[in-house]
């Protein structure tokens, strides 16, 4: 035998997948596999059947330019289109903008068909007109109504109350209360025999249901925006996303004619001053005229009129702008809201003026908007706060450099109207009151209808007043199912249940620790297998005395002992008597049926063999050659109770002895330490070619190890569905610890099976090492179980 001192101190190299051994175990077990399929392929069928169908549909809006050059100049807060569109979306989620929505829709009633399975909105038919005549405003326990015809003139309206259902017969045009609810069903000529059912909507409810489906995708930097709505009815949620665009629309463009309107109201109280001054100015004149029969200035005092009503013109026309500039001050100091008014000043100081109050009111927008969302203390309001600082510090700083240029202009025009009315002082008194009265209704009649032209010029840009957005694409029904699809759901039920059935597979493997495969052996031990005897389907007694004429036959299992004896004869070759000594990690392996065929098989060859019970705690063997368990042994040998006449027995296979456990001692593990049982190897080494040792399980307990030193071969059985990892790693270490070098291994009751077979080929024979399995073993307890027990179905499908 070669040597392998330096494999048993390295680790084992492993092995390598092997696809093919990988295939064979999952068609081992292919009905698993479509027995998964079926079941997920039964339930995406329920599935479909319960699940509730959902549509999609879209619209897109553009949004119109409102960058300034201000906006670019200032750079404030970089009002990109993305910018831009983020505020917008905002709004079109807002919950005032879809409350009003739902609220225009019009939409108080839903009515459903009545399915076996499940329950159809049928938006926009109504098969019977229903009135509410009152209700609260949240329909507080409120159920859903069944409404069946019994004929032309009556119907049947069921509900749930209290866990029970209610039926109650109507009249078409019958008041029906319920609650705060009183409604009334006008007709059912429509109906047929079908039962509906329907529901009473309220402006929360439908909102939540909006928002579940609701979506806004921005076209990036450009200023296009898509509005996606799903839900139950294609129809209906097409109706409801142009509902929601008319609205936001509407909203925009009365945002903008709010303005107008409050520039109107100013200019309006303007009027109405300016025109009682008209009018009594025009009276004074009249009468003055009348009563010092004068009826018009002379050439000179014309002209001189006309430069004086000219700056005097001015000087109201400034007056009137700075009672626009107070108010507007005063607005922007006190309200926190968008400043409304917009007179439309000229020049670039009032543009500049304008484009800052522009720039202001859409960060206000933007601030309330957000607010919905995100708590005044929040960095991006606290932001939007600063840039509204930054804006009013500007605008205020333009109001007063405004208001400074307009008192300045004032005061220049007062004095230069001085200087031309110096010289009146030439004129005659008569024509200087004329002078005087006629320049003060000029004055107020040219302020009166300046104030009438802006009047119609707002009142013009009122009516022109369009939205910033416009309607790309309206919503339409879109009849084509977004949710459930039914070809996706099958796909991914096949795919689950083919995941389903490999993980149950790889389950059941993994659940079951025992080894089933000589690759696992030779991956996880360094230590050769002798060669591996194949499971017998004879069904042996208790006393296994079939076992001495199961060689007599040609079967698998006879020819795999004579393997094991051919292998045998190779090991310790230059051993004229070998001892060799057969244990395992625990009981229920199989060690002393391989002890007793072993031992029948190398008698077959004419060689001379005594088989000697060693397991002085729980030996069976005696069983096997219909002998008392009273019978002189190996125990009684040790303790000098008995001689080796006394102790060694012949057995009905030529050229075998048999040497039985004997009574079972208190001291078996220091019996087998004491000098006689190496002297009785030694003896028993110049009467027989071969001395098969039956020990205690080595790893329960450590009767075995003085044995284990002594023989010249150690076999270590491993019974195939019973044995565990460790013991595969056990006789590696025990040649380890001990320093020996002659250890191998028998695997048991082996049977090909594919799907417990390895994942994995072995290319190497390299192992490690484990540490023992110590479990209680002592004189009435097993070492596990003598023979494995009946399986239970469950324990036969994640077991052996």
């Amino acid at each position: 035998m070669e040597d392998r001192s330096a494999e048993i101190e390295n680790e084992p190299a492993g092995g390598k997948i092997n696809i093919g051994k990988i295939l064979r175990v999952f068609l081992s077990k292919w009905y698993w596999i479509v027995a998964c399929i079926a079941i997920m392929l039964a339930g995406a069928y329920v599935y479909l059947k319960f699940a509730k169908e959902i549509y999609a549909t879209t619209a897109i809006i553009r949004m119109a330019e409102t960058k300034t050059e201000f906006t670019e100049l200032v750079n404030l807060g970089d009002q990109s289109a993305s910018d831009e569109n983020e505020t917008e979306m905002f709004i079109l989620k807002s919950q005032s903008l879809l409350e009003s929505a739902v609220n225009n829709l019009d939409y108080p009633v839903t009515y459903y068909t009545k399915g076996r399975v499940k329950d159809v909105n049928i938006y926009p038919q109504k098969p019977f007109p229903i009135e509410i005549v009152s209700a609260d405003s949240l329909l507080r326990g409120v159920p859903d109504f069944e409404v069946t015809r019994k004929d032309g003139a009556s119907f049947t309206l069921a509900y749930e109350k209290g866990g029970d259902e209610v039926k109650r017969n109507y009249k078409f045009g019958q008041m029906i209360t319920f609650d705060q609810l009183k409604f009334i069903i006008r007709s059912g000529l429509n109906m047929g025999s079908h039962t509906y059912r329907i529901h009473f909507n309220t402006v929360p409810e439908l909102v939540n249901e909006v928002r579940r489906g609701y979506s806004i995708t921005p076209g990036g930097k450009t200023k296009i925006m898509s509005l996606r709505l799903s839900g139950p009815n294609p129809v209906l949620i097409a109706d409801i996303l142009n509902t929601i665009i008319e609205e936001y629309i509407k909203n925009d463009a009365g945002r903008k004619k709010q303005a107008a309107t409050q520039t109107i109201d100013f200019i309006d109280s303007q009027l109405l001053q300016f025109s009682q001054q008209v009018n009594k100015s025009q009276d004074e004149l009249s009468n003055y005229k009348k009563n010092n029969d004068i009826v018009n200035l002379s050439a000179k005092g014309n002209q001189l009129l006309a430069e004086v009503n000219s700056n005097e013109q001015a000087k109201n026309q400034l007056e009137i702008e700075q009672l626009y500039i107070q108010q507007l001050e005063t607005e922007m100091k006190q309200n926190r809201n968008a400043i409304t008014l917009n007179l439309g000043l000229g020049g670039q100081t009032e543009s500049l003026l304008s484009t800052l109050i522009a720039n202001l009111n859409n960060l206000i927008k933007d601030r309330n908007v957000k607010l919905e969302q995100f708590d005044e203390q929040s960095s991006l309001i606290q932001v939007i706060d600063n840039q509204i600082n930054e804006i009013k510090r500007a605008a205020m700083n333009n109001i007063r450099l405004l208001k400074d240029r307009n008192n300045k202009t004032i005061r220049f025009l007062d004095s230069e109207n001085a200087k031309l009315k110096q010289n009146l002082r030439a004129y005659p008194t008569d024509e200087q009151n004329l002078f005087n009265l006629q320049s003060n209704f000029d004055i107020k009649q040219k302020i009166y209808t300046y104030l009438n032209e802006k009047k119609l010029e707002s009142e013009i840009s009122r009516a022109a007043t369009v939205a910033n957005a416009s309607v790309v694409e309206n919503a339409k029904p879109n009849f084509a199912l977004v949710s459930p699809i039914s070809a996706s759901i099958y796909q991914n039920a096949i795919i689950f249940g083919l995941m389903l059935g490999l993980g149950l597979i790889f389950l059941a493997r993994a659940l079951n620790p025992y080894l089933h495969d000589p690759a696992e052996v030779q991956i996880a031990s360094t230590v050769p297998i002798l060669g591996m005897i194949k499971k017998n389907n004879e069904v042996l007694n208790e006393d296994e005395k079939q076992s001495l004429d199961l060689l007599s036959s040609k079967s698998a299992f006879a020819e795999a002992i004579r393997s094991v004896r051919t292998n045998l004869s190779f090991m310790q070759a230059d051993q004229a008597s070998k001892i060799i000594c057969i244990t395992s990690e625990v009981a229920g392996e199989g060690k002393s049926f391989v002890s007793v065929n072993l031992s029948n098989s190398l008698c077959l060859m004419d060689k001379k063999v005594v088989l000697i019970a060693a397991d002085l705690r729980r030996s069976r063997l005696h069983k096997t050659f219909d002998m008392s368990p009273d019978h002189k042994g190996l125990s009684e040998y040790l303790s000098n109770q008995a001689s080796l006449e006394n102790i060694t027995n012949k057995t009905v296979i030529e050229n075998l002895t048999f040497i039985s456990s004997g009574k079972i001692p208190p001291n078996p593990s220091e019996l087998l330490h004491r000098d006689r049982m190496k002297e009785l190897l030694v003896i028993l080494r110049q009467q027989y070619d071969y001395i098969i040792i039956d020990t205690a399980p080595v790893g329960l307990i450590s009767d075995s190890i003085p044995l284990i030193q002594m023989s010249d071969i150690n076999i270590f059985v491993i019974r195939s569905g019973v044995s565990k990892i460790s013991a595969v790693k056990l006789p590696a270490r025990i040649d380890r610890e001990y320093r020996m070098n002659k250890s191998s291994i028998i695997m048991n009751a082996f049977e090909p099976n594919a799907f417990r077979a390895s994942f994995f080929s072995a290319d190497s024979t390299e192992g490690n090492y484990n540490s023992y399995y110590y479990a209680d073993y002592n004189y009435n307890s097993p070492y596990y179980d003598d023979e494995p027990v009946k399986k239970s179905f469950w324990k036969k499908i994640f077991g052996k």
